[in-house]
């Protein structure tokens, strides 16, 4: 059975406001925490079947909770949970709860997650994020003066500079012009400095997408589609014809009204004219196609269809099957 290990470090500002710390599974709490100074407790709760609150699990703060910072440690294996304040023993939930099936921590200014590391102050990261474009990662406890690097299926694909790599919190790479990063390519992230560079963290290509076709005719089609995860930077569509490709085209035209949906919905519209217009034929089938550039992620309403043979019934016409 697997064996959950999560870290917090509350900062002094947030013990003293008192401030709610959860762990979210979607939008829903699974497990709720907040220092109570006054009274000398770490508050720790989940919500109940009717929608309230079950009773509070009280921990005692350490004496010096308000003057530094306060190390939650969560350890939970099945059902059971073990909660450990600074250097205090671990206390047992006692109420039935799976770590691991929390998607994330909702956290407060002052509250900050501890990645796993192979020992105390050792460098640790952990990819949040990594599309064909770009990667997003969290750093914790980075040497000073080393840099990064970013391997895609064992070749180099971005670095980031010493000076550009911050110690500890959020970085973003992107990747090098010319670069191949496909969907599925297993990420490397490298602290280099040592033979051979120390791995922190792997994961693999996985992008989102969203866009439809919103009209197609025999001279073209148009529509819109956008990464929301690098809304400032236009995809690009590549269209094709009963499997026959025919052209690209930049989504990066005007949609005043998608602009409310978002960060760059507002210049996500794209529309590709036919090399030729195309003249369906009675009977046989035509359809228009349209996915992102170098995916297969298809757009919502394609294949769109010029023209498809239905069969037609005498039930269709009105008629009655022949005895």
């Amino acid at each position: 059975m697997t064996r959950h290990r999560q870290e917090l470090r509350i900062l002094p500002p947030a013990v003293l406001g008192e401030r709610g710390i959860d762990l979210m599974a979607g939008e829903a709490i699974l497990l709720h925490l907040k220092p109570r100074p006054s009274a000398g407790w770490l508050v720790v709760n989940t919500p109940d079947a009717a929608g309230g609150w079950g009773p509070e699990f009280r921990l005692p703060l350490p004496p010096d909770a308000a003057a530094a910072a306060l190390t939650v440690v969560l350890e939970g294996e099945g059902e059971t949970l073990d909660i450990r304040l600074g250097e205090a023993a671990p206390a047992r939930f006692p109420r039935p709860l799976r770590l691991g099936d929390g998607s994330g921590w909702r956290l407060p200014p002052g509250v900050q997650e501890r990645l796993p590391a192979e020992s105390p102050g050792a460098p640790a990261a952990r990819i949040d994020f990594a599309d064909r474009h770009h990667l997003r990662c969290r750093l914790q406890d980075l040497p000073p003066g080393r840099s990064l690097s970013l391997r895609a299926d064992g070749l180099p694909c971005a670095a980031l500079p010493a000076g550009d790599a911050p110690a500890e919190g959020a970085a973003t790479l992107r990747y090098a012009a010319g670069s191949l990063v496909l969907e599925g390519m297993r990420l490397e992230l490298l602290l280099e400095g040592e033979e051979p560079p120390r791995c922190l963290a792997r994961a693999r290509v996985a992008s989102r997408y969203c866009g439809a076709i919103e009209m197609a005719d025999e001279a073209g089609l148009y529509g819109w589609a956008l990464n929301p995860a690098l809304p400032e930077e236009p995809v690009v569509v590549d269209v094709y014809l009963d499997g026959r490709f025919q052209g690209a085209a930049r989504a990066d035209r005007p949609r005043p009204d998608l602009a409310r949906l978002g960060p760059g919905f507002g210049r996500s519209g794209f529309l590709f004219r036919l090399p030729r217009r195309v003249f369906p034929r009675e009977g046989v089938p035509l359809r228009l196609e349209a996915r992102i550039q170098d995916t297969r992620f298809a757009l919502r309403h394609s294949p769109w269809w010029l023209s498809r043979p239905v069969p037609v019934t005498a039930a269709a016409l009105g008629g009655e099957p022949a005895e």
